[in-house]
């Protein structure tokens, strides 16, 4: 398994759709202007996919998903951020590393209010 954080070289960002983040060769935006903070996540599946469900405070719905080595964010049933972390075999990212890639990704964040929660799957 290969990371692109690890293996920038491998980076496949070329053609990224419009409104997605463009990233530096580390894989990270710069800019945190449009950066959202997470109100509540719900953990709806645990692995194949890993994902999420949330809101922000500016009542955005957030729609994170881990699939075939894919990290994925929607906001608003419109997707602004795709980084492959993994193999295509891969389907199961743990939230400290996930909410970690998009931090840093100037994503979204979290703060001591943010609640987080399992439905149960």
């Amino acid at each position: 398994m290969t990371c692109n954080l690890c293996h920038p070289d491998q980076d496949k960002s070329d053609g990224i759709p419009e409104g997605m983040k463009v990233l530096d060769r580390d894989g990270f935006s710069n800019t945190s202007d449009d950066m959202k903070t997470l109100v509540y996540l719900d953990k709806t599946c645990n692995a194949c996919p890993s994902q999420w469900e949330g809101r922000t405070y500016e009542n955005d719905t957030v729609y994170i998903r881990y699939r075939f080595g894919t990290l994925r964010v929607d906001v608003n049933d419109k997707t602004v951020y795709s980084k492959e972390l993994g193999s295509g075999l891969d389907g199961r990212i743990l939230r400290p590393i996930m909410l970690k890639h998009l931090k840093k990704a100037g994503i979204v964040t979290t703060d001591k209010r943010t609640v987080y929660t399992e439905t149960r799957f």
